[in-house]
């Protein structure tokens, strides 16, 4: 701000020679940081906007029907209100971020958002991000087995070789066809175009956000989008520095819809976008076996993102490659049908789709682990790759490790001891 009052000063001292070109305070230039800070605070205002004009109504019903189909048996209402003071105390946050509020209302803000989650997250079971994206996190591998991605190798370390990933994903030429209703807010008819989806009160276009997964072996990592136009599903009409958004969202409200400018709001017909976007990177991802055993599985969860609830889904993207050694890249097209005619698209053969280019990068590494050469943790057990056994016929077979004795032999062991180096 000193700087800025340096150059007005000079600017009025000098008026009568730089005549009525002279730069005046509001005509300054900003720098980007304060361009990007003044950006936010009027996509916070914005988003109070919509938070006071949304029908709380509205809402109930939404979160009802995502109850029943999440199995949740919590009231409507009171789920509603949590995501109210959900809502609200993360706008709140948002605001403090730019220090446009007072600390004291900060912390009060964070402490009512944390309440609102935990008191979520007793009375249903799940968290309210879940309940929200409609969609359950993947915790366990075995989540993955109907997804067609390469099978987990177990919850234990069964292999004395072992192999380390560093991930990286990242996406392109990303597109979307004509059949959308999402970020409507009459919804595309429940899979009916009209003419007429509460058009007056939709923007005409919206970002999306999501989750991404990834698995190496028995190891999952996930991360959720940041709500910046960008990490998850960038759309080609420009908005949020460096992000997009997605203009034909609501282009099943065909007396609205333009043609002419695929990168406008309300565009009607099929959307576009190149650009190569990096998206995550997990770091020192595990997997049983050597590299060349082994796959990634990627999925990315794409969705839209409602200030309260629900989320309307666009589907999940999957894409995978096996590994090896050494740095592996792979750019594997991925593309889903939404054919639900729900609240997000259209019907046969009018069917929602999506799709774009999910590159994987993967650097591997394969290691060994000596500790499968001994029986530390391992008594009575036999494990079918490593050097040498611990199960009580070891003696029998010959294949004891040398530490079998001393490590085992005052757990059961049914006969004398003597194998190894420790006879």
């Amino acid at each position: 701000m000193a700087n800025r009052l340096i150059v007005l000063g000079v600017g009025f001292g000098m008026v009568g020679f730089l005549g009525a070109g002279a730069l005046l305070a509001d005509e300054l230039p900003e720098s980007k940081a304060e361009l990007a800070s003044t950006a936010r605070a009027r996509a916070l205002e914005q988003r109070e906007g919509e938070l006071i004009g949304r029908s709380m109504a509205n809402v109930e019903a939404e979160v009802s029907v995502r109850a029943r189909e999440m199995g949740v048996d919590v009231s409507a209402a009171t789920l509603t209100a949590l995501f109210s003071q959900i809502a609200w105390s993360q706008l709140d946050l948002d605001r403090c971020s730019l220090r446009l509020l007072a600390p004291e209302r900060c912390q009060r803000a964070r402490q009512a958002l944390a309440a609102a989650e935990a008191e979520f997250l007793r009375q249903v079971g799940f968290s309210a991000q879940e309940f929200k994206a409609g969609r359950r996190a993947i915790r366990h591998p075995a989540d993955l087995a109907d997804k067609g991605l390469f099978p987990p190798s177990g919850s234990q370390r069964t292999d004395p070789q072992f192999c380390v990933c560093d991930v990286s994903i990242a996406n392109r030429d990303r597109w979307m066809n004509r059949y959308w209703g999402l970020e409507c807010n009459g919804h595309a008819g429940h899979g009916v175009c009209s003419t007429d989806l509460d058009w007056a009160h939709s923007a005409g276009a919206g970002a999306m956000t999501g989750t991404i997964t990834a698995n190496l072996g028995y190891e999952i990592r996930t991360s959720s989008c940041p709500d910046d136009h960008r990490t998850c599903f960038k759309g080609p009409m420009a908005s949020k520095t460096g992000g997009g958004e997605w203009g034909n969202v609501c282009n099943c409200d065909i007396g609205h819809s333009q043609f002419s400018d695929p990168q406008g709001a309300w565009y009607g017909g099929d959307a576009t976008d190149a650009e190569l976007v990096a998206q995550v990177t997990f770091p020192a991802m595990l997997a049983d076996g050597p590299c060349a055993q082994n796959g990634i599985g990627v999925q990315e969860f794409i969705k839209e993102n409602d200030p309260f609830c629900c989320d309307d889904p666009l589907g999940t993207l999957l894409a995978q490659t096996p590994v090896a050694d050494g740095t592996t890249v792979a750019e594997v097209p991925a593309s889903v049908q939404n054919c639900n005619g729900g609240s997000q698209s259209g019907q046969p053969p009018n069917c929602g789709t999506f799709g774009a280019t999910i590159r994987i990068t993967a650097t591997c590494q394969t290691g060994s682990d000596e500790t499968f050469g001994s029986c530390e943790g391992r008594c009575g057990q036999i494990l079918p790759d490593a050097t040498c056994n611990c199960d009580f016929d070891c003696q029998y077979y010959g294949d004891c490790c040398d530490d079998y004795c001393a490590r085992c032999s005052t757990q059961g062991v049914p006969f004398p001891c003597s194998s190894g180096g420790d006879n």
